[in-house]
């Protein structure tokens, strides 16, 4: 369930000596979420420390990961006499869900920023976002790149878009989902209870859907600001048999649905089409899950179908799309297989002519 500020009650509070900060002086709440990072943390926190942009403050939300990574972040406050860093600190281990959650309750500042502990931002990260703000827009992204494989956004776009423009880049997968690398009003988020859903994973994805359908305009900023280091061993790079990404993921699915029936949004509905048949059926049927559970999790996937939207679609994809759950799937298959072993298949067909 998402989670709000009435039911964050049970905070331990250890903050610097020095904090010393009126609420109207502070413009930008970072929030970074800590847990077991220990071998990352003072490089995130460099990042942050080297900000040319001085009015903000950094919330660290201790998720109680059981290793030294919040020793190592007192440390560091401690020894560069940080007075605008606190600490906050969770009595369990909850997730990162709940940790964003948390510093979007206790956080002083207009806009809230968050950044994950183990990636960084550039020096001019919150500078160029803060100056990038105008009036009536809720947030403001600039771009990022992944580390070691620097991929990025080409179509990124720069300047205000509309509600509408934003949810049709996102359909065309011009930007990232991600919470992190953007400048976001909090009262914005407060308003229309735009926390982050408890205990699933690739929260983002559903985070970032519940956004679009309540931001009025935005701001892209085609510049680079944050340095996502992928983990080789994280979920979505693992080839082991995570159940609970697949489940959740047609949980979220299910939710946007759900979301989409309520509020009849033409391109809200487009973008849940995207979602239901692009991104979550690849993710699928990339992981290493047997066939029997791929098959399973997509029937499932597409148990529910928004028919009244598929008159707005290219008559192929309706087509496609109309077709019995079972064909459907197979599709599915056939074209992902031909995408992963198609050019295996045709180079050594032409080695078996030489």
């Amino acid at each position: 369930m998402r989670h709000g500020c009435m039911i964050l009650i049970r905070l331990v509070f250890r903050t610097n000596k020095n904090y010393v900060m009126e609420d109207s002086m502070v413009t930008v709440s970072i929030i970074i979420p800590i847990y077991r990072v220990e071998k990352y943390i003072e490089r995130c926190l460099d990042s942050v420390r080297a900000q040319t942009y001085e009015n903000y403050e950094v919330i660290l939300v201790d998720d109680c990961g059981g290793d030294n990574s919040i020793q190592l972040a007192e440390s560091y406050i401690s020894k560069h006499n940080l007075i605008c860093w606190k600490i906050v600190s969770h009595d369990k281990n909850r997730g990162l869900s709940a940790a964003r959650n948390t510093g979007i309750c206790v956080a002083c500042g207009q806009y809230v920023y968050f950044l994950d502990s183990d990636d960084t931002i550039t020096e001019n990260c919150i500078e160029l976002l803060v100056n990038h703000l105008a009036k009536d827009v809720d947030f403001v992204m600039a771009s990022y790149t992944n580390i070691p494989v620097q991929a990025v956004f080409p179509n990124f776009g720069k300047g205000i878009y509309t509600q509408e423009e934003l949810v049709y880049k996102y359909c065309k997968q011009e930007l990232p989902w991600n919470a992190v690398n953007r400048l976001i009003r909090r009262d914005f988020l407060l308003k229309n209870s735009l926390f982050f859903y408890v205990g699933i994973l690739s929260e983002d994805l559903l985070w970032n859907f519940h956004i679009l359908a309540y931001v009025n305009k935005a701001v892209l900023v085609d510049t680079i600001t944050y340095h996502y280091y992928v983990n080789q061993n994280s979920i979505m790079n693992s080839c082991n048999y995570n159940y609970k990404y697949a489940e959740d993921l047609l949980f979220i699915s299910q939710r946007m649905y759900e979301l989409v029936q309520n509020h009849f949004n033409r391109p809200q509905i487009h973008y849940l089409h995207m979602v239901k048949y692009d991104i979550i059926p690849r993710a699928v049927l990339w992981h290493h899950y047997p066939f029997k559970y791929k098959w399973h999790m997509l029937s499932n996937l597409f148990q529910d179908r928004f028919y009244v939207y598929y008159r707005f679609l290219p008559i192929k994809k309706m087509m496609v799309l109309l077709l019995p759950a079972p064909l459907l799937i197979l599709c599915y298959f056939v074209s992902f297989w031909g995408q992963e072993y198609g050019s295996v298949v045709f180079r050594k067909l032409r080695l078996g002519r030489m």
